[in-house]
Protein backbone atom coordinates (compact mmCIF):
# COMPACT_ATOMS: atom_id res chain seq x y z
CA UNK A 1 0.00 0.00 0.00
CA UNK A 2 1.36 3.23 -0.91
CA UNK A 3 0.21 6.17 1.80
CA UNK A 4 -1.59 8.92 -0.03
CA UNK A 5 -1.78 12.08 2.10
CA UNK A 6 -4.58 14.11 0.48
CA UNK A 7 -4.44 18.42 0.44
CA UNK A 8 -5.13 19.73 3.98
CA UNK A 9 -4.12 16.91 6.00
CA UNK A 10 -0.67 15.77 7.46
CA UNK A 11 1.18 12.51 8.96
CA UNK A 12 2.30 12.27 12.12
CA UNK A 13 5.17 9.94 13.02
CA UNK A 14 6.78 9.64 17.06
CA UNK A 15 9.83 7.53 16.58
CA UNK A 16 10.55 6.16 19.85
CA UNK A 17 13.97 4.13 20.64
CA UNK A 18 14.31 1.28 23.01
CA UNK A 19 17.51 1.40 25.31
CA UNK A 20 20.55 -0.76 23.73
CA UNK A 21 18.07 -1.28 20.86
CA UNK A 22 19.63 0.18 17.90
CA UNK A 23 16.33 -0.38 15.81
CA UNK A 24 13.61 3.17 15.84
CA UNK A 25 9.98 2.01 16.54
CA UNK A 26 7.11 4.38 15.94
CA UNK A 27 3.75 5.18 16.25
CA UNK A 28 1.41 6.62 13.29
CA UNK A 29 -1.41 8.65 12.97
CA UNK A 30 -3.34 11.81 10.75
CA UNK A 31 -4.44 14.77 11.27
CA UNK A 32 -6.65 17.01 9.40
CA UNK A 33 -5.37 20.98 9.04
CA UNK A 34 -7.81 24.01 10.21
CA UNK A 35 -7.68 25.71 7.21
CA UNK A 36 -9.04 28.84 8.78
CA UNK A 37 -5.97 28.67 11.06
CA UNK A 38 -3.70 26.91 10.04
CA UNK A 39 -0.06 26.09 11.94
CA UNK A 40 2.71 28.48 11.35
CA UNK A 41 4.66 25.52 9.37
CA UNK A 42 5.28 22.44 9.18
CA UNK A 43 7.75 22.26 12.35
CA UNK A 44 5.15 24.52 14.54
CA UNK A 45 2.66 21.30 14.22
CA UNK A 46 5.06 18.98 15.01
CA UNK A 47 6.31 20.69 17.77
CA UNK A 48 2.55 20.78 19.68
CA UNK A 49 1.61 17.06 18.62
CA UNK A 50 5.17 16.21 20.66
CA UNK A 51 4.37 18.01 23.47
CA UNK A 52 0.92 16.07 23.23
CA UNK A 53 2.28 12.88 22.85
CA UNK A 54 5.17 13.76 25.79
CA UNK A 55 2.60 15.21 27.90
CA UNK A 56 0.03 12.21 27.63
CA UNK A 57 1.56 8.76 26.78
CA UNK A 58 5.20 8.95 27.99
CA UNK A 59 4.12 8.99 31.51
CA UNK A 60 2.97 5.58 31.36
CA UNK A 61 5.08 3.25 28.83
CA UNK A 62 8.44 2.10 30.24
CA UNK A 63 11.34 4.31 31.48
CA UNK A 64 13.08 1.76 28.52
CA UNK A 65 11.38 3.99 25.77
CA UNK A 66 12.70 7.35 24.75
CA UNK A 67 10.78 9.33 22.28
CA UNK A 68 13.42 10.74 19.46
CA UNK A 69 11.35 12.63 17.46
CA UNK A 70 8.42 13.88 16.65
CA UNK A 71 8.47 14.21 12.23
CA UNK A 72 4.65 15.44 10.41
CA UNK A 73 4.62 15.42 6.65
CA UNK A 74 2.05 17.97 5.48
CA UNK A 75 0.47 17.55 2.51
CA UNK A 76 -0.29 22.06 1.96
CA UNK A 77 -0.55 21.51 -1.96
CA UNK A 78 -3.04 18.96 -3.73
CA UNK A 79 -0.90 15.84 -4.37
CA UNK A 80 1.37 14.94 -6.39
CA UNK A 81 3.21 18.25 -4.42
CA UNK A 82 5.78 17.48 -1.79
CA UNK A 83 4.28 17.12 1.47
CA UNK A 84 5.92 20.17 4.10
CA UNK A 85 7.94 18.34 6.50
CA UNK A 86 8.82 19.41 10.54
CA UNK A 87 10.64 17.48 13.00
CA UNK A 88 10.60 18.07 16.61
CA UNK A 89 13.86 16.42 17.95
CA UNK A 90 13.39 14.77 21.67
CA UNK A 91 14.90 13.00 24.23
CA UNK A 92 11.97 12.59 26.08
CA UNK A 93 12.53 9.47 28.52
CA UNK A 94 9.42 6.92 29.44
CA UNK A 95 8.05 7.60 33.23
CA UNK A 96 6.95 4.35 34.45
CA UNK A 97 9.93 3.31 36.86
CA UNK A 98 9.56 -0.39 36.54
CA UNK A 99 12.88 -2.37 35.77
CA UNK A 100 11.74 -5.83 34.12
CA UNK A 101 10.27 -5.81 30.48
CA UNK A 102 8.70 -7.86 27.85
CA UNK A 103 10.84 -8.55 25.19
CA UNK A 104 10.79 -5.74 22.02
CA UNK A 105 8.20 -8.08 20.07
CA UNK A 106 5.58 -7.05 22.35
CA UNK A 107 3.72 -4.26 22.74
CA UNK A 108 0.56 -2.35 23.61
CA UNK A 109 -2.39 -2.55 21.08
CA UNK A 110 -3.54 0.49 20.44
CA UNK A 111 -7.40 1.02 18.01
CA UNK A 112 -8.22 3.83 16.34
CA UNK A 113 -11.81 3.55 16.16
CA UNK A 114 -13.81 5.83 13.54
CA UNK A 115 -17.64 5.98 13.15
CA UNK A 116 -16.87 3.75 9.56
CA UNK A 117 -17.92 0.00 10.16
CA UNK A 118 -14.68 -2.68 8.92
CA UNK A 119 -11.25 -2.50 8.21
CA UNK A 120 -11.38 0.37 6.07
CA UNK A 121 -12.38 2.81 8.93
CA UNK A 122 -9.95 1.60 11.68
CA UNK A 123 -6.26 1.73 12.09
CA UNK A 124 -4.23 0.61 15.01
CA UNK A 125 -0.76 1.55 16.51
CA UNK A 126 1.94 -0.42 19.17
CA UNK A 127 3.17 1.01 21.54
CA UNK A 128 6.22 -1.42 22.94
CA UNK A 129 7.51 -1.09 26.56
CA UNK A 130 5.17 -3.36 28.23
CA UNK A 131 6.45 -3.96 31.92
CA UNK A 132 5.99 -8.10 33.21
CA UNK A 133 3.61 -6.97 35.69
CA UNK A 134 1.87 -5.18 33.06
CA UNK A 135 -0.14 -8.58 31.74
CA UNK A 136 -0.31 -12.44 33.13
CA UNK A 137 0.92 -14.93 31.37
CA UNK A 138 -1.61 -14.93 28.81
CA UNK A 139 -1.10 -11.82 27.65
CA UNK A 140 -4.15 -10.33 29.09
CA UNK A 141 -3.39 -6.53 30.11
CA UNK A 142 -3.69 -5.78 34.25
CA UNK A 143 -6.44 -3.87 34.65
CA UNK A 144 -4.49 -1.00 36.26
CA UNK A 145 -3.25 -0.21 33.46
CA UNK A 146 -6.49 -0.76 31.35
CA UNK A 147 -7.41 2.15 33.49
CA UNK A 148 -4.59 4.16 33.48
CA UNK A 149 -4.65 3.65 29.38
CA UNK A 150 -8.05 4.99 28.93
CA UNK A 151 -7.68 8.37 30.46
CA UNK A 152 -4.40 8.83 29.26
CA UNK A 153 -5.76 7.80 25.59
CA UNK A 154 -8.99 10.41 25.68
CA UNK A 155 -6.59 13.14 26.96
CA UNK A 156 -4.08 12.57 24.06
CA UNK A 157 -6.84 12.74 21.43
CA UNK A 158 -8.54 15.96 23.13
CA UNK A 159 -4.60 17.49 23.37
CA UNK A 160 -3.90 16.20 19.58
CA UNK A 161 -7.42 18.40 18.66
CA UNK A 162 -6.31 21.25 20.77
CA UNK A 163 -3.28 21.63 19.35
CA UNK A 164 -2.88 25.11 17.13
CA UNK A 165 -3.91 24.08 13.41
CA UNK A 166 -5.19 20.81 13.94
CA UNK A 167 -9.11 20.16 13.60
CA UNK A 168 -9.17 16.52 13.99
CA UNK A 169 -7.08 13.30 14.29
CA UNK A 170 -8.12 10.59 11.54
CA UNK A 171 -7.31 7.37 9.73
CA UNK A 172 -6.15 7.61 6.01
CA UNK A 173 -7.83 5.11 4.00
CA UNK A 174 -5.97 2.17 1.80
CA UNK A 175 -4.92 3.96 -1.30
CA UNK A 176 -5.76 0.67 -3.23
CA UNK A 177 -8.76 0.05 -1.34
CA UNK A 178 -12.99 0.69 -1.99
CA UNK A 179 -12.34 3.95 0.39
CA UNK A 180 -9.24 5.08 -1.64
CA UNK A 181 -10.42 8.08 -2.69
CA UNK A 182 -12.63 9.30 0.37
CA UNK A 183 -12.04 11.89 2.70
CA UNK A 184 -9.81 10.19 5.55
CA UNK A 185 -12.05 9.44 8.50
CA UNK A 186 -11.93 11.38 11.95
CA UNK A 187 -10.93 9.33 14.74
CA UNK A 188 -13.52 9.45 17.85
CA UNK A 189 -11.51 7.57 20.26
CA UNK A 190 -8.46 5.31 21.02
CA UNK A 191 -8.71 1.80 22.49
CA UNK A 192 -6.66 -0.10 24.54
CA UNK A 193 -6.85 -3.93 23.34
CA UNK A 194 -7.17 -6.06 26.43
CA UNK A 195 -4.50 -8.16 25.19
CA UNK A 196 -0.73 -7.38 24.07
CA UNK A 197 0.23 -7.59 20.82
CA UNK A 198 3.99 -10.25 19.78
CA UNK A 199 5.59 -10.40 16.74
CA UNK A 200 3.78 -13.70 16.75
CA UNK A 201 0.26 -13.04 16.75
CA UNK A 202 -0.86 -10.09 15.07
CA UNK A 203 -3.89 -8.40 16.22
CA UNK A 204 -5.84 -7.04 13.80
CA UNK A 205 -9.40 -6.36 16.00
Amino acid sequence: MTLVIPQDYAQVIHSLKWAGDAEQMAITYGVSIDTGAPPADANALALGLAAAFDTDIMPIVGNIITNTATEVRWQVLAPPAPPQIGIRVSTTVGGDGSTTYLPQNSSYLIHKRTSIAGRSGRGRMYLPGVPESGCDNLGNVSSFYTGAFATRLATWLTDIIAVTGVSAAVVFHDSLGAFAGATPAPISSFQLDPVIATQRRRLRK
